[in-house]
């Protein structure tokens, strides 16, 4: 049998790192600042106005850009977070920040609990009867013989949501995948929304570098 061919939509795929910390009291997010303009970011005029000696930064929000790379903090829920048009981009700058912070006395990778990726993506597929396809697994389910009787109609799934089956959405290892086609004719639109959390960073990044292939062949195996 023919594979589907599935073609990324490179335009609509994005990506949002976090690392998330476990501090008494989370250290001053204006100490590494430095590392940051030494790795090609800017910061904005007001914030460096502020950054003087006894000046602590506590709030959320973007603290300082690269090209397409936005630096986010958010201080009460002790998460930095790094966003771009890619994955590649936004996890290659990630690791080096993260190298580069564990030497440092304030921030230390001890006190990670997770990292975090949230990923988006737009497949155009060649067969557009995706919709037919999640019919096929749903029609025979109990969730369907249920959804008749208790609802007086035939019931289909338009989306599918799966996640950890051992770990739950707070866990700091964790992963799930929505798939879900665009609600307009001709279907041929499927968008993809990843979320993967873990502890380590090695086994972190190595997962973000396959996500896409791996998406590419669950949505081929729908029809095998």
């Amino acid at each position: 049998m023919t594979k589907t061919v599935l073609t990324l939509n490179k335009q609509l795929e994005s990506a949002r790192c976090s690392i998330r910390y476990n501090y008494i009291l989370f250290p001053n997010v204006f100490d590494i600042y430095p590392i940051l303009i030494k790795r090609g970011f800017t910061l904005p005029s007001p914030l460096l106005q502020q950054i003087r000696p006894g000046i602590r930064f506590d709030g959320k929000g973007p603290i300082a850009q690269k090209d397409t790379l936005i630096f986010e903090c958010n201080t009460d829920k002790q998460v930095f977070s790094l966003s771009g048009n890619t994955i590649k981009t936004v996890c290659d700058e990630l690791n080096e920040l993260n190298k580069i912070m564990n030497d440092m006395t304030s921030f230390s990778n001890d006190k990670i609990i997770f990292y975090e990726i949230q990923a988006g993506f737009t497949f155009k597929i060649t067969e557009k009867a995706i919709i037919n396809q999640f019919k096929k697994y749903f029609s025979s389910s109990k969730l369907n013989k249920n959804a008749i009787k208790h609802f007086d109609r035939k019931m289909s799934l338009f989306s599918l949501r799966l996640f950890d089956e051992k770990n739950l959405p707070e866990s700091p290892d964790y992963f799930e995948i929505t798939i879900e086609p665009h609600p307009l004719p001709p279907y041929n639109l499927l968008n993809i929304i990843v979320i993967y959390r873990h502890h380590k960073i090695n086994e972190f990044i190595l997962f973000t570098k396959e996500i896409e292939k791996r998406i590419i062949a669950y949505i081929e195996s729908l029809f095998e």
